[in-house]
């Protein structure tokens, strides 16, 4: 989905009623309720349509995988691209208020959509962190599951679990990209264990230095020791002179 066509469903679901896409038949309900934080009765409005005039796949179409999505977007297209944390108190309301009302309208089908899957391009994770083994096409989780199985199976510990992913809508002519950015997440998680590993090498290099450093100390001491004479017996020999 392009940009504009982006911009123009999200300026629609911050409307009080969107006028939908073709197709939807949309029916809204006006009512009223008592709002705790106001401290009176507001007006709203319900939609009888699940995705608020569009179908569940052009809502997951968008590309907000959750709130914290819609909020860089919101930033990036009504606030000239601030961050959130440069916004006046009165910026910040305003992006509360446009990323509550865009993400509530559609999250329940971005959701439902991913949890479903549809034919298109799966990611491959072993366990539930982020720890990705690459992407497939499919036509749905089982497909996924058959085809990861296949070609990453050899890949999993004994006490991972393969967990499939819905990213993306598509033909297989997907795949190409898709597994370039897997590559790219994976060449990036390489880089942070090389870090890691040169990190704990070093710690280990400065832990030994200082093993080395307390054994000459000892060898420093015990030749001390050596020629070391107690105050006590310089005392007793004084006084028997």
């Amino acid at each position: 989905m392009n940009s504009n066509r982006i911009d123009a469903i999200c300026d629609d679901l911050l409307t009080r009623k969107p006028k939908g896409e073709e197709g939807e038949v949309v029916t809204y309900e006006d009512y009223e309720e008592y709002c705790y934080d106001a401290h009176k009765e507001k007006k709203y409005v319900r939609c009888d349509h699940d995705g608020w005039g569009y179908s569940a796949e052009t809502l997951f179409q968008l590309g907000f995988g959750g709130s914290g999505d819609v909020e860089r977007y919101v930033c990036q297209r009504y606030y000239d691209g601030q961050n959130s944390y440069s916004l006046t108190s009165g910026q910040k309301a305003g992006v509360t208020r446009k990323t509550r009302r865009i993400w509530g309208r559609i999250e329940s089908e971005v959701r439902r959509v991913k949890s479903e899957g549809r034919t298109g391009i799966y990611r491959i994770n072993q366990g539930y962190y982020s720890n990705v083994l690459g992407t497939v096409f499919a036509n749905d989780h089982d497909d996924a599951r058959q085809v990861a199985d296949m070609f990453y199976g050899y890949l999993m510990t004994e006490d991972a679990e393969l967990r499939t992913e819905f990213i993306k809508m598509g033909g297989i002519e997907e795949i190409q990209s898709a597994n370039q950015k897997a590559v790219e997440e994976i060449q990036e998680q390489v880089v942070r264990t090389e870090n890691r590993i040169k990190e704990q090498q070093e710690d280990i290099a400065r832990k030994r230095m200082q093993i080395d450093a307390i054994q000459m100390l000892q060898m420093h001491t015990l030749s001390q020791m050596t020629r070391y004479t107690p105050d006590e017996l310089l005392e007793e020999d004084t006084h028997s002179v």
